[in-house]
């Protein structure tokens, strides 16, 4: 069974899991319900922090040359975006980053800025290997790599000292208003519009990845339209179930963009 249809089984489970998960619970066992879906939440989500980092580092591996230089802006958005989902196993349900669930949401929209800022990067980097297929120097390329992976550390252990300063955020106009929601979406809709903007001076080996890069930037527009309404506006109510669903709504967007680089490698070697 090649890598695609893994990924393609990985995902139907978890959606088919959803419903399961969300259904309605006889009053007399709503304690227990609440309790099950914790419990299956953490695995949902223990499962899909392991697949993401997994996967990534397989994607990595197997793409070679193509992630070096020029790709390397690519490769470090995916681990800032797999890395998100880490920080969530281990502050929401290992407990191991013990914080605010505020401090949660700002730190990984911190994290989410990033990793789109990035990817805006690679995007341009893509156009210009396209055209000319010349790379970084390889100190360079490592510096560059280091120095981020390492601000990407950084946060990991510097949120849980700066919570009680983050916790403040809390109930002010600007979280229930959901600014931090907003400023994603803003950093999703300009990196959609280069997107589309710059695919036609792709070549053919990354125009490819197109596709897949979209569907990944619908389904993290749709984390936080959900985080929006559910989070800081507080008009829809499903209880847990909510997490879930943007845990499988996020394994989507990590499947996508993983897919995408597993195409342009697949392109690039066709094309050698």
């Amino acid at each position: 069974m090649n890598a695609r249809r893994i990924l393609a089984l990985l995902l139907i489970v978890c959606l088919l899991a959803l419903p399961i998960l969300a259904q309605e619970e006889e009053e007399s066992e709503e304690e227990e319900a609440i309790e099950a879906m914790g419990m299956t939440m953490q695995g949902v989500n223990s499962g899909l922090a392991l697949f993401i980092v997994i996967a990534g580092i397989l994607v990595v591996i197997q793409a070679g040359r193509i992630l070096s230089g020029s790709f390397l802006w690519l490769t470090i958005s995916i681990f800032y975006f797999g890395a998100i989902s880490v920080f969530f196993l281990l502050a929401e349900f290992m407990h191991v980053i013990a914080i605010e669930d505020i401090s949660v949401a700002l730190a990984w929209h911190f994290m989410f800025y990033i990793a789109t800022s990035l990817f805006i990067v690679a995007l341009r980097r893509l156009q210009a290997f396209g055209q000319t297929h010349k790379q970084m120097d390889e100190s360079r390329t490592a510096f560059i790599f280091f120095l981020l992976g390492g601000v990407l550390v950084a946060i990991f252990f510097s949120v849980k000292m700066l919570d009680p300063w983050l916790a403040r955020y809390e109930g002010t106009f600007w979280d229930t208003f959901g600014l931090i929601h907003f400023v994603a979406a803003t950093f999703i809709g300009y990196t959609a519009m280069q997107l589309f903007r710059l695919r036609k001076s792709f070549g053919r080996v990354i125009t490819a990845a197109v596709k897949p890069f979209i569907v990944s930037l619908i389904a993290f527009t749709l984390v936080h339209a959900w985080e929006l309404l559910a989070e800081s506006w507080k008009v829809v109510d499903i209880g847990e179930a909510g997490e879930v669903l943007e845990s499988v709504l996020y394994f989507i967007a990590i499947t996508a963009m993983l897919y995408a680089v597993w195409q342009i490698k697949r392109r690039s070697q066709v094309k050698q």
